[in-house]
Parts: C-alpha cells; sequence; structure tokens
C-alpha cells in the first residue's frame, strides 16, 4: 500500500521528493479510498493537519495547492451525502477537515493565496459551511451552471458546529491575507522595528548614544508577554513619523513594544490624564486663552502586585473549581463507569482495617496539603518583604 517509489529511484532521496510524494498520495485516499471509514479519517486528518507544519526546500507550490484543493473536495464531498448520513459522527469529521484546512491556510498562506483558483476553491468550501449551499451549483454537461445570490441563499448549514467551524476558518483566511510582507518578502507578519530603530527616530545621536536602551523600561503583564514602554515628549518626533492629529499637544507620549505569542507589535500612545476640554461650557473658551497647561500628578499605584494576587487567590479559595462543566451532572452513566470502585466500595464496613487505612491516608494526604500551603505563602512573603529592586526578579533591557 505505500509502496511509493522503487529503492534505487535517486529522487526519493531527498526531504522533499519525499514529501512531495506522501502528501499527494494520504491526499487521495482520503478524497476516494478512505472517505467513508469514519475510523480512519480523522487519524489521517490529523496527520495531514501534522505535515503543513512540516517545511522542506526546495518548495513546489503545486502540491500545496493540490492538498488544500483535495481537503476541500474532501469536505464538499461530506456536506453533500444524503440527509440520512448527516449525523454527529459526519460532523465531527467535517469540523476536524475545516481545521486542517485552517492549520494549511496560516501555514502557508503565500503559496495558496497566491494563485486565483486555489483562493477560489478555498472560499466556496468556507460559504458551503456557513450557508449549506454555494452560490454557483454546476448543472448537467448540456446546462449553463446556476448561480444564487448571497441575500437570495437561505442559511442552512450541515449543523452549528460545522457552522461555527466554517467560520473560525475564514476568520484565520481574512487574519492572514494581505498581512505584511506579502507573498514575496520575509515569512513574518511581525512589526519590523525594534528598540534600536525607535531610539533612532525619536532622538538625536548625541542622546541616542549616551542612553540608548535604557529608555526602555520591561514589564510582565500575563503569562508569555512582555511590554516595552519608552516615554518622551510629542515635539522630540521626526517629521517621518509625528502623529498628524490636532488634538495632540506637546506633552508626555509613550512607545509600546509588546512581544507575545503572535509576535512582535509597536504602538504609540499619547498620554493625557485629563480631558483636552473642562467639565462646563465656559472652561471651552477659555481653553484657547490657556498659556500653561494645568500640572497633574500622576495617579498612586495600586500596591504590590504580589499583594493583590494573593487577595484574589484567597478570595477564589472559597469557591469550587470546576474541573468539568455543570451539565455533567446530567449525563447518565454507563457501564465503563462503574469499573472502579469508589473508595466507600473499597472499604467495606465502617471500622474495618481497609477502613483505617483509608482515613490514615486522608489525613496524611491533608496534612501534606496544608504543609505545602503554608510552604507557598511563606515564600511570597519573603518575595513581598525583598528590597526593592530585587536583582533576581528585575527585569533587563534585550542585549
Amino acid at each position: 500500500m505505500f509502496n511509493i517509489f522503487h529503492v534505487g529511484d535517486a529522487t526519493a532521496n531527498t526531504t522533499s521528493s519525499f514529501f512531495n510524494i506522501l502528501t499527494p498520495l494520504l491526499c487521495g485516499n482520503l478524497v476516494y479510498k478512505w472517505k467513508n471509514d469514519s475510523s480512519v479519517i480523522l487519524y489521517l486528518l490529523e496527520i495531514i493537519s501534522g505535515l503543513s507544519s512540516v517545511h522542506v526546500t526546495p518548495v513546489d507550490p503545486s502540491t500545496y495547492r493540490h492538498t488544500v484543493r483535495s481537503i476541500c473536495e474532501f469536505i464538499t464531498n461530506q456536506c453533500n451525502r444524503e440527509k440520512k448520513d448527516h449525523k454527529r459522527q459526519l460532523h465531527s469529521i467535517i469540523v476536524a477537515a475545516y481545521y486542517c484546512l485552517s492549520s494549511w491556510i496560516v501555514q502557508h498562506v503565500n503559496l495558496l493565496l497566491s494563485d486565483r483558483e486555489c483562493v477560489w476553491t478555498i472560499l466556496e468550501t468556507i460559504e458551503l459551511g456557513i450557508c449549506g449551499a454555494k452560490s454557483s451549483n454546476k448543472q448537467a454537461k448540456n446546462e449553463p451552471p446556476t448561480t444564487i445570490l448571497k441575500g437570495q441563499k437561505p442559511l442552512v448549514p450541515s449543523s452549528k458546529r460545522v457552522c461555527d467551524a466554517a467560520e473560525a476558518c475564514l476568520s484565520n483566511l481574512m487574519s492572514v491575507a494581505g498581512s505584511f510582507p506579502g507573498p514575496f518578502g520575509t515569512d513574518t507578519t511581525c512589526s519590523q522595528l525594534a528598540e534600536d530603530n525607535i531610539l533612532k527616530l525619536i532622538m538625536d545621536e548625541e542622546s541616542n548614544s549616551s542612553k540608548g536602551r535604557s529608555e526602555f523600561h520591561y514589564f510582565w503583564s500575563e503569562p508569555n508577554l512582555i511590554i516595552g514602554l519608552c516615554e518622551f515628549p510629542t515635539n522630540s518626533f521626526k517629521s517621518t513619523i509625528k502623529p498628524k492629529i490636532d488634538c495632540l499637544k506637546d506633552g508626555p507620549a509613550a512607545i509600546l513594544i509588546i512581544r507575545g505569542p503572535f509576535g512582535r507589535h509597536v504602538w504609540i500612545t499619547h498620554m493625557r490624564l485629563s480631558p483636552l476640554l473642562g467639565n462646563d461650557s465656559n472652561s471651552q473658551s477659555n481653553y484657547s486663552d490657556q498659556k500653561q497647561e494645568v500640572v497633574i500628578n500622576r495617579p498612586k499605584p495600586w500596591g504590590c502586585f504580589l499583594d493583590r494576587l494573593i487577595t484574589t487567590v484567597t478570595n477564589n479559595e472559597n469557591v469550587p473549581a470546576l474541573n468539568f462543566p455543570q451539565s455533567i451532572s446530567d449525563i447518565p452513566l454507563v457501564e465503563a463507569d462503574h469499573i472502579i470502585p469508589s473508595l466507600d466500595e473499597v472499604g467495606s464496613e465502617l471500622g474495618s482495617n481497609v477502613r483505617q487505612e483509608i482515613n490514615v491516608f486522608k489525613k496524611l494526604i491533608t496534612t501534606h496539603a496544608s504543609l505545602a500551603k503554608e510552604v507557598g505563602l511563606r515564600c511570597v512573603q519573603e518575595k513581598i518583604n525583598a528590597p526593592y529592586p530585587d536583582p533576581i526578579t528585575e527585569a533587563q533591557a534585550p542585549m
């Protein structure tokens, strides 16, 4: 079944050649051979989705486009099956196929969206999942295709899950389509600006050489997110990036460099702690006559982050954690749920040796949990009492 090339074939000795042979073979089996075998389809879709993250050189664009067309053809065939076949298992397969299509779109957007026919096929497949039908339906050979306008077409998707999966695929397509740098640029959608480039734009050479990256202060906001903040007056902007907004006066401004799971992004903000106009109507006429702006002190900090974190955690301890949704109690039990007996069934009668051993084990677990909690609170309290700045936890500018 997997004899896809001869051993002596020299073209099969490279990773790119093997990838270009294996992927069409799996897609062909997906569309024709195993299309009705539900026990194999989900595993096959997972394998094809994993192949989307494989990057080989040299790249053959036809292989990637053929793979996406095969996935779209598979989704179309499954959605057009008879009504009696549309069950939960079939819809799960269609949802998995849409997620597989999304992974290929995100990983190889430059190769796919540069082909007009490939984009048309993807959009038709997404339309089929959202609306339940395509706008252009092919008829017999002698009859011209009929076109249904978007406003006249009823929204009858196969199921709500299929519609949500198609909309998620459309969202992924719209988020990566037209993003910088385009099909022929660097393979990145992040900002190209860094600290050195920004400092050259907002500072002169003398101050740039003396201060450098020390102007940026770095903060940890949440897991996997680092924010770099640089404050400066707006009159230090060069003409290339000076904001063209009438309401912005010479005052404090800030540049944010956000580094997270989705790349590096740069934002510029103008800080204003009070409205441009006063609260009453008379202040509007007097605002233009004011030569000096009222200096407003910075707001007081909220306090130590760890103090607020401990308070939040302490308040949340009274709320029981939901490891499963509340509706799980409404689901009837099956025979597999009774295979593992409960402690009440194992412990037999009260006062027995087994019951006593279970009670001793529960006491050990409770004692260990209380000790672990006490040690954790003690460590956090030591961090709170540590002098500022702490060389261990203080963020440093990147070298």
